[in-house]
C-alpha cells in the first residue's frame, strides 16, 4: 500500500540506528526539527530541516521549556529509554492509539522520516499524528498523557 508521498505505508528494512522524534533538547546529538505552533489544545508542529539547537534559539522558548516549543530528534536510546519496552517505542504506540489523525492526503514533509523509529514501527499512522505531538506537553490530559505516564 502506498502513501500519498509515493512511499510505502511501512518501511521494509531498518537503515541502521533509528532516531527518536520526541527527544529532549539536551540529548546527545539532539537536532531541532520542528517548531510547535497552534494552541495548547490543538498544537501543530511545523517541520524544518534538522539543525543543531543553539543557546540563543533555545532561549526564545522562555518562559516555556524548549521541549514545549520545539521538537527535537536524537538517536533512539532503545532499552535505555523509560518508554521502550518489548523492543518497541511506547510513545509511538500511545501516539497512534490516542491522538487523532491530523494529516490528510500527503504526509507532512519530514526531514527525519527515513531514520524515524515511529515511522519504522507505526508507519503512516504515526506520521498522520506526529504534528500534534509536543514533547513536554503539560497542557495535554486524557488517555494519551495517562498512557505515557504508566509505569513500565
Amino acid at each position: 500500500m502506498a502513501d500519498q508521498t509515493g512511499g510505502r505505508a511501512m518501511p521494509a528494512a531498518r537503515p541502521g540506528p533509528l532516531a527518536c522524534p520526541s527527544a529532549s533538547p539536551d540529548a546527545d546529538g539532539a537536532q531541532l526539527f520542528g517548531v510547535v505552533a497552534g494552541t495548547a489544545e490543538a498544537p501543530e508542529t511545523l517541520f524544518i530541516g534538522p539543525r543543531p539547537p543553539d543557546p540563543e534559539l533555545l532561549a526564545l522558548a522562555a518562559p516555556a521549556t524548549p521541549a514545549e516549543v520545539f521538537r527535537f530528534t536524537a538517536r533512539c536510546h532503545e532499552s535505555g529509554c523509560n518508554y521502550f519496552a518489548e523492543g518497541r517505542c511506547g510513545v509511538a504506540k500511545a501516539v497512534v492509539a490516542h491522538l487523532p489523525e491530523v494529516a490528510n492526503g500527503a504526509l507532512p514533509r519530514c526531514g527525519i522520516r527515513p531514520q524515524c523509529r515511529w515511522w519504522h514501527e507505526q508507519g503512516v499512522a504515526a506520521c498522520r499524528r506526529c504534528p500534534t505531538v509536543v514533547t513536554d506537553d503539560r497542557a495535554r490530559d486524557g488517555a494519551y498523557a495517562e498512557a505515557l505516564h504508566r509505569p513500565r
